[in-house]
């Protein structure tokens, strides 16, 4: 993915542009979509004019939204956990965060 105009609608670095142009991409250029095996270079714009299309991704980004709560919910006392040390220590590294969550 291009970082064109860094920190706009437009950018990966938005995450929901990011989330949906990959549900875009498993649609119509990784051939996990409803349209079978197909491939396009067509635009974004113009690709979620399609009104099944558009529910197709509508519906990724849900089943995304869903496991991604999941995750946060059974990881919850760890993420407080987390939250307190940073409210005491008031700054705390990536290896940190990394020992904290066992994410080693």
């Amino acid at each position: 993915y291009s970082r064109r105009r860094i920190g706009t609608k437009t950018s990966p670095v938005n995450p929901v542009w990011f989330t949906t142009r990959l549900a875009l991409d498993l649609e119509t250029r990784l051939g996990l979509g409803g349209e079978g095996l197909t491939h396009t270079d067509a635009s974004v714009q113009h690709l979620l004019t399609d009104q099944a299309r558009r529910l197709r991704v509508h519906k990724h980004l849900q089943k995304a939204e869903a496991r991604a709560m999941e995750i946060l919910e059974a990881r919850q006392a760890d993420l407080d956990a987390l939250a307190e040390e940073l409210i005491s220590k008031r700054e705390i590294s990536g290896e940190e965060v990394k020992e904290d969550l066992s994410l080693r």
